[in-house]
């Protein structure tokens, strides 16, 4: 999951320029690891359907 970077990364599929193309992403793995063992979110995630 693409959570930050700039316009220039969401168009760079077709123009590609490395000097102000940036994005930062995360693995939605940790991101439901953290939702379930850090945040405690459980009722959220059996909303979403994941438990």
């Amino acid at each position: 999951m693409a959570f930050d970077g700039t316009l220039d990364s969401i168009i760079s599929d077709w123009d590609f320029n490395p000097a102000n193309t940036r994005s930062i992403q995360v693995d939605l793995r940790f991101m439901l690891w953290q939702m379930q063992m850090v945040d405690k979110a459980d009722n959220l995630l059996k909303e979403l359907g994941v438990l």
